[in-house]
């Protein structure tokens, strides 16, 4: 995974959920667990995510995305990489928290059932209208595109569904690298 999308800004993003009591920022270790995949099932984006976040093959991770939802991806997690696997995750539209391995261990599971549940209707993750009106053209604005929409180039214009929460990241990048994206509420 690469670290250098994780920029005081977007980690600032990334800590609204969960709720700071399930992510102090201590040497402990987290999960994360992806929790709605279904927003927009693309499988080759959700493919990609999967693969940089287990840091493995496409092979292991074609198998691990076809494990059922609520799904712990991975354990024992640092914070930073915790928040770099969530933020993996958002780009490629799919709903996902951090949780310290300790309340992972200790919860009751229907505790964490109606956590899942709760956390993913959150205003977070709400629909937004998002348009890229313009990326440099360079490899700044290529890496914007593949890591926010999954492709190198695109015709502007360019109008998509983000949450919220992706929709936030994607304007700050976009301002950080001189690109143009305009977030409207649905």
């Amino acid at each position: 995974m690469n670290h250098a999308w994780l920029d005081t800004e977007t980690q600032a993003v990334l800590r609204r959920v969960p709720p700071e009591k399930f992510a102090r920022a201590t040497t402990e270790a987290f999960s994360i667990v992806v929790i709605d995949r279904s927003f927009r099932p693309i499988r080759s984006r959700h493919l990609r995510a999967y693969q940089r976040v287990l840091g493995t093959s496409i092979d292991h991770a074609s198998d691990t995305l076809k494990r059922a939802i609520p799904l712990v991806l991975k354990r024992e997690l640092i914070l930073a990489d915790a928040m770099l696997a969530q933020f993996e995750l958002i780009c490629c539209d799919m709903i996902s928290v951090f949780v310290s391995d300790t309340i992972m261990a200790n919860a009751d599971p229907d505790y964490l059932c109606e956590l899942w549940n709760s956390l993913k209707t959150g205003e977070e993750f709400e629909k937004q209208s998002v348009t890229i009106e313009n990326v440099p053209d360079d490899s700044s604005g290529a890496d914007f595109l593949e890591q926010f929409v999954g492709a190198k180039d695109t015709n502007f214009p360019m109008d998509i569904i983000a949450m919220r929460k992706k929709a936030r990241i994607m304007q700050h990048w976009a301002k950080k690298i001189g690109a143009t994206v305009i977030v409207a509420d649905r």
